[in-house]
Protein backbone atom coordinates (compact mmCIF):
# COMPACT_ATOMS: atom_id res chain seq x y z
CA UNK A 1 0.00 0.00 0.00
CA UNK A 2 2.33 2.67 1.19
CA UNK A 3 5.81 3.91 3.11
CA UNK A 4 4.67 5.95 6.13
CA UNK A 5 6.17 7.76 8.65
CA UNK A 6 5.34 7.66 12.10
CA UNK A 7 6.74 9.28 15.15
CA UNK A 8 10.61 9.47 13.24
CA UNK A 9 9.76 5.62 12.45
CA UNK A 10 9.79 4.75 8.19
CA UNK A 11 6.94 1.83 8.07
CA UNK A 12 6.03 -0.04 4.83
CA UNK A 13 2.51 -1.52 5.29
CA UNK A 14 3.42 -3.90 2.21
CA UNK A 15 6.39 -5.04 4.25
CA UNK A 16 4.12 -5.80 7.29
CA UNK A 17 4.32 -9.41 9.59
CA UNK A 18 0.88 -8.86 9.36
CA UNK A 19 -2.32 -7.57 9.30
CA UNK A 20 -5.83 -7.11 10.15
CA UNK A 21 -8.62 -5.30 8.95
CA UNK A 22 -10.72 -3.29 10.79
CA UNK A 23 -14.14 -3.00 9.62
CA UNK A 24 -17.85 -1.93 11.19
CA UNK A 25 -20.92 -1.13 10.93
CA UNK A 26 -21.96 2.12 13.28
CA UNK A 27 -25.28 1.89 12.26
CA UNK A 28 -25.48 4.40 9.30
CA UNK A 29 -22.42 4.00 7.77
CA UNK A 30 -19.22 1.63 7.08
CA UNK A 31 -16.04 2.61 9.07
CA UNK A 32 -12.17 0.84 7.45
CA UNK A 33 -9.23 0.88 8.61
CA UNK A 34 -6.19 -1.49 9.22
CA UNK A 35 -3.90 -2.68 12.20
CA UNK A 36 -0.10 -3.74 11.04
CA UNK A 37 2.75 -5.61 12.93
CA UNK A 38 5.77 -4.02 11.60
CA UNK A 39 8.52 -6.82 10.46
CA UNK A 40 10.78 -4.89 13.51
CA UNK A 41 7.50 -5.31 16.00
CA UNK A 42 6.03 -1.87 15.65
CA UNK A 43 2.49 -1.82 15.92
CA UNK A 44 0.60 1.26 14.09
CA UNK A 45 -2.85 1.45 12.87
CA UNK A 46 -4.71 3.04 10.13
CA UNK A 47 -7.31 4.24 12.37
CA UNK A 48 -11.17 3.39 11.00
CA UNK A 49 -13.30 6.33 9.17
CA UNK A 50 -15.75 6.18 7.11
CA UNK A 51 -14.42 8.76 4.82
CA UNK A 52 -11.56 7.95 2.46
CA UNK A 53 -9.40 11.21 3.88
CA UNK A 54 -10.68 10.66 7.38
CA UNK A 55 -8.02 8.00 8.31
CA UNK A 56 -5.36 9.25 10.76
CA UNK A 57 -2.05 6.74 11.37
CA UNK A 58 -0.80 6.23 14.83
CA UNK A 59 1.71 3.16 16.55
CA UNK A 60 0.09 1.73 19.13
CA UNK A 61 -0.38 -0.77 21.72
CA UNK A 62 -2.21 -4.04 20.30
CA UNK A 63 -4.50 -4.23 23.39
CA UNK A 64 -5.57 -0.85 23.38
CA UNK A 65 -6.53 -1.37 19.68
CA UNK A 66 -8.13 -3.90 20.61
CA UNK A 67 -10.18 -1.90 22.93
CA UNK A 68 -10.68 0.67 20.81
CA UNK A 69 -11.69 -1.05 17.45
CA UNK A 70 -12.33 -4.44 18.47
CA UNK A 71 -15.46 -4.57 16.87
CA UNK A 72 -14.05 -4.69 14.36
CA UNK A 73 -12.52 -8.42 14.62
CA UNK A 74 -13.79 -11.65 15.35
CA UNK A 75 -12.56 -13.68 18.24
CA UNK A 76 -10.35 -15.63 16.25
CA UNK A 77 -8.64 -11.83 14.60
CA UNK A 78 -8.64 -10.83 18.54
CA UNK A 79 -6.97 -14.12 19.23
CA UNK A 80 -3.98 -13.90 16.74
CA UNK A 81 -3.41 -10.36 18.30
CA UNK A 82 -3.01 -11.23 21.64
CA UNK A 83 -1.16 -14.16 20.88
CA UNK A 84 1.09 -12.15 18.16
CA UNK A 85 1.73 -9.83 20.78
CA UNK A 86 3.05 -11.73 23.22
CA UNK A 87 0.57 -11.31 25.88
CA UNK A 88 -0.53 -14.00 28.40
CA UNK A 89 -4.52 -14.26 29.06
CA UNK A 90 -6.08 -15.84 31.87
Amino acid sequence: MSIIVIEGKRLDTDKAKASWDLGYFDGSNMHYGCLYLSSRGTWYIETPSQWANGHRWEIIDPMVAIERYGRGLDDDERAEIIEAAGVETE
